[in-house]
């Protein structure tokens, strides 16, 4: 054994053997290669009886071996023969489909079976993510694939491995591309781009944001125009429109600065998971899509977390970076599975909120008897401020409740469903009584129903 070890360290030490090593490691037999060897096997065997068909046999395995000798040499010919590279920004967005672009150049001249697998983060538990292709020769290819983020935080990505194999197609090539990459994952700037697009452009109202007509007028004055058909009447500046010899009115805009804060719950019931994504990451996602929108309509934004304790305060502002602020502040946040102080909360904007506002306020009630134990502090909450509760609608229990109970285990389960879907619609119907605003939806359409809840309020002037 010590003799073996000494001649393996000897054939290891020289560039040879190492080489040898490298190529044993990364060679690959095909599919295509058992089958002819058990092909050989079966003609050596019945050759036993059947002398010509031995001698045969024998023509036809010294083909094969020069055959899967000709194979390796094309494929390791040259060790530039296919280049690979990832492209990938520093950033993914929670919650969305992000596109990953694998980058393949072929500088042989020959065709070149293809299989790519990329060593994706651990987060993503993804066992078959292998892309089949074939590339001609010099030519270049782009493939892309789409990973969905479910949690915030740094992401590592390592090396992308290339197996080849020639028309021969016997033998399988490995070579390994270093790309090791980190990236982070921030809270959903897709939609973020997404929304504040349909925003400036008008057209909110494509997914599923509803247009709201204007209650009365405002009475922030914007400027003087002359009178067209259509026009108030009741606005005719009537010194303007003698100076000019023309009918001219007073044209008025939405009122503006007016404080938009996100309230977010950051107690264990805000963990509950929803399509691998927890309800605090939806409530995170929409909260920062509703403050761009509300800073893109010169309002201010603002965010508190907040659980046992006060966790973060962003003071309203309407200034270009608050969203960079806000997107920064909301990384960090997890939740910490502790009951949430109401009280806190209430003294909290008591000391740093002195202007009306309106209040999203993102939780997750699931027994009138909880929501019973914070209510004193919502209601004093909304003698200062517009508060808007935005609750969410368990997706399985509703699942259940269109099921068909046949057995009696069901029929209870269907029951006990019947009995949370109740609470729901109480704790909905007792907040309305109060005169709370209140928002019952499922996690994926909370950010459409926030906003819709938005316009709303301020169509009706309410802040």
């Amino acid at each position: 054994r010590s003799n073996y070890f000494k001649c393996y360290q000897r054939f290891t030490a020289c560039g040879r053997g190492t080489e040898m090593i490298k190529l044993y490691k990364s060679l690959f037999l095909n599919k295509r290669f058992y089958i002819l060897v058990s092909i050989a096997i079966a003609l050596f065997f019945i050759g036993q009886y059947i002398g010509l068909l031995y001698y045969v046999a024998l023509s036809l395995l010294l083909l094969f071996v020069g055959t899967v000798m000709y194979d390796v040499l094309l494929l390791y010919n040259n060790r530039n023969r296919v280049v690979v590279s990832r492209e990938l920004g520093g950033r993914l967005s929670n919650g969305d489909n992000n596109e990953i672009v694998i980058k393949v150049r072929n500088n042989a001249n020959q065709y070149f079976d293809c299989i790519i697998i990329d060593e994706i983060p651990e987060q993503f538990q993804m066992r078959e993510n292998e892309i089949k292709f074939q590339i001609a020769p010099r030519e270049s290819l782009n493939l892309t694939y789409l990973l969905r983020p479910t949690e915030r935080g740094e992401y590592k990505f390592s090396n992308v491995n290339l197996f080849i194999s020639s028309r021969v197609g016997l033998v399988q090539r490995k070579i390994v591309f270093p790309a090791e990459q980190s990236v982070v994952v921030l809270p959903s700037f897709l939609q973020l781009r997404k929304f504040a697009f349909l925003a400036i452009s008008n057209r909110l109202d494509e997914y599923g944001v509803k247009k709201i007509r204007k209650r009365g007028r405002t009475l922030e004055f914007e400027q003087i125009k002359e009178y067209t058909i259509g026009d108030d009447y009741r606005a005719i500046n009537w010194k303007a429109s003698a100076k000019r010899s023309n009918l001219m009115i007073n044209q008025y805009q939405d009122e503006r600065s007016q404080n938009i804060i996100n309230i977010i719950d950051k107690g264990r019931n805000m963990e509950m998971p929803f399509e691998g994504m927890s309800l605090m990451d939806y409530a995170i996602n929409s909260s920062l899509i509703l403050s761009n929108i509300a800073v893109q309509k010169h309002d201010k934004a603002g965010l508190i977390t907040f659980s046992k304790e006060i966790d973060t305060i962003q003071l309203p502002s309407k200034k270009k970076t608050q969203i960079s602020n806000l997107q920064h502040s909301l990384f960090s946040q997890k939740t910490d599975f502790q009951e949430p102080n109401y009280e806190k909360l209430f003294l909290a904007l008591r000391h740093y909120i002195k202007q009306r506002s309106l209040l999203l306020l993102y939780t997750n009630f699931e027994t009138v008897s909880n929501m019973k134990r914070n209510l004193k502090y919502i209601q004093a909450i909304a003698k200062y401020h517009v508060v808007v509760v935005i609750i969410f609608e368990n997706t399985e229990i509703s699942r259940i409740l269109t099921e068909k109970a046949e057995s009696k285990s069901e029929i209870y389960r269907k029951v006990t469903a019947e009995k949370y879907a109740q609470e729901k619609t109480n704790i909905v119907e007792l907040f309305n009584s109060m005169g709370i605003h209140t928002v019952l939806t499922k996690p994926n359409d909370l950010t459409v129903s926030t906003i819709n809840k938005y316009l709303e309020i301020k169509s009706k002037r309410l802040v």
